[in-house]
């Protein structure tokens, strides 16, 4: 089989990088005006730039409403709430992320689970708060203090649970594109004059760009490049094969994704080895066959190592051996023939010895050739 163009060659791998930015004075206006009449919610930061820009902001006849505290995430978003239902509120600036912190290889889960709260779950809190009265044009400035360059430079990132805060605002961003959401680094000695006065001038100028960094006097974002050759610190390709192991973790809800990405990685080991050895499932792989229209279609067949697609509600298993399809109970048997302890589940009246079919034990004859 012939291979393909190398993605290097095609340019389907990109990294991101730090790329300059145009001075302020040369971007278009964000069509945010902070003047007389405005009201804005400034989540300050322990560092006294948060300080700084509740009194410029003041200056300008704002109305700023500071929060100093670090209160959970349902208090804070039900004060803003209540808070924003009196006007229209012009924006969020978001400092906590500001404050320095140790590294996290310095830290215990309590240290950590506290700066994940005041720092995400806040600004979760916040964001929930005012996310009825945010209308177009209005804006929501992260601040945070990794370094000036988001994290993406030779050094690292520090105070990297900035990191969370960058994300979030990113999100927020995609999720309501008519907002002015931006996430700005400095630097670890940056002074609280130059915070409040850069958070000033990126509300105002320049909205076509998210993450906004200054560093060693210039004003960077990131942004992307494609990669033409393999970089020196790549690392081989792994091998999928019978033996290759899969944590997939994640998705603790009804998302399907999960179940998708397990499925997705067995076809993969499975195709791979079986040009080895026959994959033959373990003896505990059980069966799942709901009793649809589905199991009647010969092309519905399935082996023990696949998922097969659901028709209609998925039955829910009760504490006893009987599981509820539809609303009706319904029950597990041995399939007819089921080596490695397979089993069917019966609809409502095909229960072994009550009602519907009896021949072979109960169920209907034509089931049996769905494996």
């Amino acid at each position: 089989m012939a291979e393909g163009p190398s993605p290097f060659v095609s340019g389907l791998l990109r990294r991101p990088v730090v790329t300059l930015r145009p001075p302020l004075d040369s971007c278009k206006k964000t069509g945010v005006r902070l003047e007389k009449g405005s009201r804005v919610v400034v989540v300050a930061d322990s560092e006294g730039a948060g300080k700084l820009l509740c009194e410029q902001l003041e200056s300008r006849g704002v109305q700023v409403l500071r929060i100093d505290a670090r209160p959970e995430r349902a208090e804070i978003e039900a004060a803003l709430h209540t808070w924003a239902q009196a006007g229209n509120v012009a924006g969020l600036y978001f400092l906590p992320a500001l404050d320095r912190s140790a590294p996290l290889s310095d830290i215990d889960l309590v240290q950590f689970r506290k700066l994940y709260r005041d720092r995400v779950l806040l600004l979760h809190g916040a964001a929930r708060g005012l996310y009825e009265t945010l209308n177009p044009g209005c804006f929501v400035i992260s601040a945070t203090r990794m370094g000036g360059q988001h994290g993406y430079g030779a050094a690292g990132a520090i105070n990297s649970v900035g990191g969370a805060v960058t994300g979030f605002t990113k999100t927020l961003r995609r999720e309501r594109p008519d907002l002015l959401a931006k996430a700005v680094d400095f630097e670890d000695g940056a002074s609280a004059e130059l915070v409040a006065r850069a958070l000033l001038d990126e509300t105002e100028r320049d909205p076509g760009a998210v993450e906004i960094g200054y560093a060693g006097g210039l004003r960077v974002t990131v942004g992307l490049e494609v990669m033409q050759a393999v970089p020196t610190d790549a690392k081989s390709p792994v091998k999928l094969d019978q033996n290759t192991v899969f944590a997939v973790t994640g998705g603790a809800g009804p998302s399907p994704w999960p179940s998708c990405a397990i499925w997705r990685l067995r076809r993969v080991a499975r195709s791979t080895c079986s040009t080895r050895a026959p994959c033959r499932p373990r003896a505990s792989t059980r069966c799942w066959k709901p009793w649809s229209r589905i199991a009647r279609r010969p092309s519905a067949r399935f082996s023990s190592t696949s998922r097969p697609k659901r028709a209609g509600p998925r039955p829910r298993r009760s504490r006893r051996s009987s599981s509820i399809w539809n609303g009706r109970p319904a029950y597990w048997k041995p399939c007819a023939g089921g080596a490695g302890g397979r089993s069917c589940l019966l609809p409502p009246g095909r229960r072994a010895g009550r009602g519907g079919h009896q021949g072979r034990g109960g169920q209907h004859p034509r089931r049996e050739r769905t494996h």
